[in-house]
């Protein structure tokens, strides 16, 4: 009878409750296996991640030659999206990127569409807080940058038949420009452990590109390039992160 009132004395297996037996082995084994992901994580990680952000380029040589013909001026920042994807061995990073950025807007019937991207490929240097909860990278690479530009003379389209469109001048035009650059780069990282396994990341990223050259137009193909004022598609962006661990 006396026993009766001793802790945990007459709990049974079956009755739902774990014993403490039983939370000290589970406790035990979490905290094993997260002291073996966070061993891997410090070797390895590999990352992927969407991303979204303010970006801003430099469109004054291509906004001085739309300007005597009367269409909309680029606007040269506004908002940003990409994705991309990271390798980890240590402290190492490669990585590699894309953002990409569009532009349309029609007045008095004439209508421009730009669309801009760059693809980033860069080596970094990771720095971790004690915890590994945190990094800082700053890298360096190459990047490849591209503007497309449409203007459409919506005048010269209205009341038209196909076989007049066809078979007259065109009301559309569109030209290509290709760059090369330098990327200088610099990356917060977080990385929520409150599970066994980091599986998640959070973070900011910044690019700033340094053109290489004055890049080069093309009019129908990128065989055969026409000169123009050189432009810089995606000079700066800043963009937030969030992906996936693996």
């Amino acid at each position: 009878m006396l026993m009766s009132g001793l802790p945990g004395y007459g709990q049974q297996a079956g009755d739902g409750m774990p014993s403490a037996a039983e939370i000290a082995a589970s406790d035990s084994v979490f905290r094993l296996k997260k002291a073996e992901n966070d061993a891997y994580f410090k070797v390895f990680s590999f990352e992927v991640h969407p991303s979204v952000g303010y970006a801003a380029s430099r469109y004054h040589g291509l906004n001085g030659l739309l300007q005597p013909t009367a269409y909309p001026a680029v606007k040269s920042h506004g908002l940003s999206y990409g994705g991309g994807g990271s390798l980890r061995i240590y402290r190492v990073v490669l990585s590699l990127e894309a953002v990409l950025y569009d532009f349309d807007h029609t007045e008095q019937n004439r209508k421009t569409e730009l669309t801009s991207s760059n693809t980033l490929i860069r080596l970094g240097y990771a720095w971790f807080t004690p915890n590994y909860a945190h990094s800082f990278t700053p890298s360096i690479g190459l990047g490849s940058s591209g503007a497309d530009v449409t203007l459409t003379d919506l005048n010269a389209a209205s009341g038209s038949t196909a076989g007049a469109l066809l078979g007259g001048a065109p009301y559309s035009n569109t030209l290509h420009y290709r760059n090369k650059n330098l990327a200088l780069g610099l990356a917060y990282e977080h990385y929520p452990s409150s599970d066994m396994k980091r599986r998640n990341v959070l973070g900011i990223h910044l690019n700033y590109l340094a053109r290489l050259g004055e890049g080069r137009y093309y009019a129908h193909d990128f065989k055969q390039s026409v000169s123009g004022p050189a432009i810089d598609p995606l000079l700066f962006n800043i963009r937030m992160v969030t992906g996936f661990l693996f």
